[in-house]
């Protein structure tokens, strides 16, 4: 069994751009062995070039906590097909600059809380891509220029917020809030792939600097390859709809007519 903590202010592990794996085995000793990693407290882990959660056929027992601290890594994932467990918690952040990959059926990733930063994502493991336990603030923020791909679905909790200016490929429920655009930096595009709700409460957040293009000058949402649907809306509510946004760039207008195809109810978490 091994542990490494990092905790507290000004406790820091940089890895150099090296590789850091937590369990490894082949034999009956590593599906016994319990190893983990906890970043807790405003620690920082970071510069690690890949993080392999359970490396060799038998590493079972094995843990990611970041709970409250900070993880910068290129690439995170898992080699093998046991039982692991992955969890982001307590306003902490976890980055994934290359791929966040997770493709193991018996493999536990939990968003509770914090903000999970990916720029390219495979998660193919059976089960919905949940973000917030519905208590916690939590965030997906998809980074620009990659693609994040959840083959199971992809729902944000009410206390949960999907951000940036990337691409996600998943059929996606949003009860909480959907803010389209760089996090931090400004205006984005976010293009979601597959079909997106949002449920009835949801809130959508888009910034406006300029009337000029869209994803330049203002924030962007695309959907595509399925369909925008707002749970809740009756027929009623379809007809011609008029927006005015006015602010230091100035004043401008814009209309579009809703159709409303049917009632859409979605189950909360």
């Amino acid at each position: 069994n091994n542990t490494a903590l990092v905790t507290g202010t000004d406790s820091l592990w940089n890895l150099g751009g090296g590789s850091l794996t937590v369990g490894e085995g082949t034999g009956a000793a590593s599906r016994v062995a319990v190893n983990s990693l906890t970043v807790r407290n405003s620690g920082v882990v970071t510069n690690v070039n890949r993080l392999i959660l359970a490396s060799g056929p038998t590493a079972s027992n094995n843990s990611v906590l970041v709970d409250g601290g900070s993880l910068y890594a290129a690439t995170i994932g898992t080699s093998n097909m046991m039982v692991n467990s992955f969890t982001l918690t307590g306003g902490g952040s976890v980055t994934a600059t290359n791929l966040f990959s997770v493709t193991n059926g018996n493999f536990s990733v939990s968003i509770s809380g914090g903000t999970l930063n990916v720029k390219n994502s495979w998660v193919s493991n059976g089960t919905v891509f949940v973000v917030g336990d519905g208590s916690q603030s939590a965030m997906l923020n998809v980074l620009s220029g990659g693609t994040n791909l959840f083959a199971d679905r992809l729902a944000i909790t009410n206390s949960a917020t999907l951000a940036g200016s990337g691409f996600v490929q998943a059929t996606t429920t949003v009860y909480g809030t959907l803010s389209p655009g760089n996090l931090g930096t400004g205006i984005g595009a976010l293009t979601v792939r597959g079909g997106l709700t949002l449920n009835a409460g949801c809130q959508s957040t888009f910034d406006l600097a300029a009337y000029t293009t869209a994803g330049t000058g203002w924030d962007y949402l695309s959907v595509t390859n399925g369909t925008l649907a707002l749970a809740g809306v009756t027929t009623n509510q379809a007809g011609l709809y008029t927006v005015e946004v006015t602010g230091p760039c100035g004043s401008f207008t814009n209309s579009g007519t809703l159709t409303v195809l049917e009632k859409t109810v979605a189950t909360p978490f």
